[in-house]
């Protein structure tokens, strides 16, 4: 057994120290970068799948999301009705209203999430089974609540223009 040898004061200090350490690890282990629709436009651009932005709002079973509780989630696909429009480089496309799927991303314990019901600015990924929108944990494909500003970057983005992430 080992013994350390401390003042009553400063054993206390360092078994404070050694359980603040202990307790914060799980809560800093996930750093995620600051959402940047130039960045995500940048990496949806360089990918060979093919994106398009829509902005719009989905609808699905929210108790169908994985948990943020389990070490080791490994996420889950799950269908979401998308209501919304495609951005263009000028304007949108006429409304569409047709289920995607949603690639919800687990990273150890973090899981991503999306709300039903609240405007979004998403960038889906194009296949011939149709739409798929991936949500990680640190988000990336998806802008809640974007203003007029965010949506007039993305379409300057898609006309060439400045495309610079922050």
């Amino acid at each position: 057994m080992i013994r350390l040898r401390c003042l009553p004061g400063v054993a206390a200090m360092f078994l404070a120290a050694i359980l603040a350490v202990v307790a914060a690890g799980p809560a800093a282990a996930l750093s995620c970068r600051r959402p940047d629709l130039a960045r995500t436009f940048q990496m949806a651009d360089q990918s060979t799948d093919t994106y398009v932005i829509v902005l719009g709002e989905l609808d699905f079973d929210v108790s169908q999301l994985p948990g943020n509780d389990r070490p080791g989630n490994k996420g889950r696909e799950l269908t979401a009705k998308l209501h919304g429009r495609i951005i263009t480089r000028t304007d949108y496309s006429d409304w569409i209203d047709r289920p995607i799927t949603l690639n919800v991303q687990c990273v150890s314990a973090w899981c991503g999430s999306v709300p039903v019901g609240e405007d979004m600015l998403m960038f889906l990924r194009q296949s011939g089974a149709g739409y798929t929108l991936d949500v990680g944990p640190c988000g990336g494909y998806v802008f809640l609540r974007p203003d007029h500003n965010l949506i007039a970057l993305a379409r300057n983005c898609l006309a060439g223009g400045p495309c610079e992430p922050r």
